[in-house]
């Protein structure tokens, strides 16, 4: 058994995932509805538009923010029967029954990870999302949770992420999944 001090971190979209959730879920709550779909659509439209790639990002999840935790969560069995990375699932299972502190940091909407996370009965950290629109974001920005992590006690020893981003010096092990395949990162 190793201790809680030992900090196992895992990105969510496309590396416990295969696809986006925020994306997986939405299209779920679409289902045949032409309304849905022509909302999607029209703030799809909307946030293309947007030039400015920071001001596109804050409305990139504005979809979700019409999509009720209730529907979220109804739909987790799905998605873990569908859209998880099995093989990455196993190994997250692993660390937490060995006894590691096992966190989902993503930057992702926190309605979604929180159900995500709930699944698994382990911590998450996301950007703060309220009615869709990113106020708080993590995207590249996850180094400063690293910081607080280590601050509080912990060890990092792993990272997984399917972005190079997400890595620190800070773990000792950082790597990355692509495509379902896992390899160690090392600049």
């Amino acid at each position: 058994m190793i201790n809680n001090k030992f900090v196992a971190i895992f990105d969510l979209d496309e590396t416990l995932t295969y696809r986006n959730l925020p994306v997986v879920i939405t299209e779920l709550w679409m289902g045949d509805s032409k309304i849905k779909s022509k909302i999607y659509l029209f703030l799809n439209f909307i946030t293309k538009c947007m030039l400015v790639p920071s001001l596109m990002r804050r409305f990139e999840y504005a979809i979700t923010g019409l999509i009720s935790v209730e529907f979220i969560e109804r739909s987790m069995d799905l998605i873990f029967e569908r859209e998880v990375n099995k093989n990455m699932i196993r190994r997250l299972i692993k660390y937490k029954i060995l006894g590691a502190r096992v966190i989902i940091i993503t930057a992702g909407p926190g309605k979604i990870a929180l159900s995500f996370a709930n699944h698994l009965d382990v911590e998450y950290i996301s950007s703060s999302v309220i009615f869709g629109i990113v106020l708080k974001d993590l995207l590249g920005k996850k180094e400063i949770i690293y910081k607080k992590i280590n601050e509080e006690g912990g060890s990092i020893q792993v990272i997984y992420s399917d972005n190079i981003l997400d890595f620190s010096e800070m773990a000792k092990i950082n790597m990355l999944v692509k495509s379902g395949k896992i390899a160690r990162y090392k600049k």
